[in-house]
């Protein structure tokens, strides 16, 4: 279960296979079809955030003006079949999340928190004078998850920066309106 804060209540949610399951803090629990959200294949969190605030119905999309609306209202990405960006880089990495948090506790386990002394990750160096010299890798728990997972850490920061950017000219319509 994931989750996140709306208006100042918190939520816990789970995106499965066949449905998105809700609860409020008080417990309350509503389970939907992921096919009655607008992009079921790749439901997010932004998925479910508006279905919160749309009073857990799942948002209709069926015309340009209501998407507008919505936007407007709400300030959230529509996100796929629209104009607005998608951002694959981060859909892989959310994705995997649980997954890569576990590999990153354990490869910190390893080189600080280890009982009888760290273990470093080491690769084999070409060397003119010697043979198989190992040497550790020197590369951060970051890439090696990213290189794991097939993230590209160059797209990924592209990414972040276009978030930003769209974030800040949201913000900046916002103080205008």
């Amino acid at each position: 279960m994931a989750r996140m804060t709306v208006n100042g209540q918190e939520w816990t949610f789970e995106i499965t296979a066949n449905s998105v399951v809700v609860r409020d803090s008080d417990g309350k629990q509503t389970s939907t079809p992921r096919e009655k959200f607008h992009c079921f294949e790749t439901v997010t969190t932004s998925d479910v955030k508006r279905f919160i605030l749309n009073g857990l119905k799942p948002v209709d999309y069926s015309s340009d003006e209501r998407r507008a609306r919505w936007q407007a209202k709400h300030g959230a990405f529509v996100g796929k079949n629209t104009t607005e960006p998608t951002y694959p880089e981060h859909a892989k990495l959310e994705a995997v999340k649980d997954q890569s948090q576990v590999i990153g506790d354990f490869l910190e386990w390893l080189g600080n928190d280890r009982p009888g002394g760290p273990i470093f990750l080491c690769e084999r160096r070409e060397n003119a004078h010697v043979d198989n010299i190992w040497a550790p890798t020197g590369a951060s728990t970051e890439r090696l998850i990213a290189e794991y997972f097939d993230i590209d850490e160059k797209k990924l920061e592209t990414e972040k920066r276009a978030i930003l950017d769209a974030q800040r000219k949201a913000n900046a319509k916002a103080v205008k309106a």
